[in-house]
C-alpha cells in the first residue's frame, strides 16, 4: 500500500466474466473485492467510486431511479448488488467515506473489443456471414457511448457532493432492433439480421432505462 500514498481517490472497474451472466465467479469473488476496497479505506482513501450494472435492478419495467428496489435475478447482478449493500453498510459507519456506485446501463462503442452484440456482429462480418440470427430486438435499453460513459466515470469520481448510486445512463430507451440496425448502417455493413431465432432472455426487461437526473446535474456544473 505504500505505493498508494497521496492518492485520495478510487475508480474501481476490475470485474471478471461481466458478460457471462451466471458464472459461478461472480459470487466467489464478492469478497475479494469487498476486502480490497475495506483496505483502502482503512489506508485512508475516503472517496471510493465502484462500478455498478442495471442487472442489479432485476425484472423491472420503466425508469430506474435511486429508489427502485433491487431483485437480481442473475449472479452478475446478485454479486454487483451484494457489494454495493456491504459497502453502504461500511459507510453507513464512517460519515467521511464517500461511497459513489456508479450504476451502468447499455455500454456501446470500442466494438471491437468487447463482448456485446455488436462486437459478435462484426466478427460475423468479417468472416463473410449473410446473416446474423437474433432476437426479436424489441426489447428496449438506455444505451450509452462509451466515451460519454468515461466521462461520466470521471466527473462523477472526482466529485464529493454527491455519494451513493448514480445512474450513468442516457435517460431515454430504445430498442434493440433499432439500435443495432443503425449500428449496421452506420458502418456500412451487409450482414442481414435474423430476427426470432433466438428467444429474449428471461431477465431481460421489455424496458428498462434510467433517470439521469443526477448525472446531468454533475455533468453540466
Amino acid at each position: 500500500m505504500s505505493n498508494l500514498k497521496n492518492i485520495d481517490t478510487c475508480i474501481h472497474l476490475a470485474w471478471r466474466n461481466g458478460f457471462i451472466h451466471n458464472s459461478i465467479t461472480h459470487l466467489e469473488d464478492i469478497s475479494l473485492h469487498y476486502k480490497f476496497l475495506k483496505s483502502l479505506y482503512e489506508f485512508g482513501i475516503n472517496n471510493i467510486n465502484v462500478i455498478g450494472t442495471m442487472h442489479e435492478i432485476g425484472y423491472w419495467e420503466g425508469e430506474v431511479n435511486n429508489d427502485t428496489v433491487t431483485n437480481p435475478i442473475s449472479l452478475y447482478g446478485i454479486a454487483k448488488n451484494s457489494l454495493r449493500q456491504s459497502l453502504k453498510v461500511l459507510s453507513d459507519k464512517d460519515t467521511s467515506l464517500l461511497i459513489k456506485w456508479l450504476r451502468v446501463f447499455y455500454i456501446q462503442g470500442d466494438d471491437k473489443n468487447n463482448n456485446s452484440i455488436f462486437s459478435k456482429i462484426l466478427q460475423k462480418e468479417e468472416e463473410g456471414a449473410l446473416t446474423f440470427p437474433f432476437t426479436t430486438g424489441t426489447n428496449k435499453y438506455d444505451f450509452i457511448n462509451i466515451k460519454t460513459l468515461a466521462e461520466m466515470i470521471s466527473k462523477s469520481s472526482l466529485q464529493t457532493k454527491i455519494t451513493g448510486i448514480i445512474n450513468c445512463c442516457s435517460g431515454n430507451p430504445v430498442s434493440l432492433k433499432e439500435k443495432v440496425e443503425l449500428f449496421l448502417k452506420e458502418n456500412n455493413l451487409k450482414i442481414k439480421l435474423e430476427y426470432g431465432v433466438y428467444p429474449d432472455r428471461e431477465y431481460d426487461s421489455p424496458a428498462i432505462w434510467g433517470n439521469n437526473d443526477i448525472i446531468s446535474k454533475i455533468i453540466n456544473e
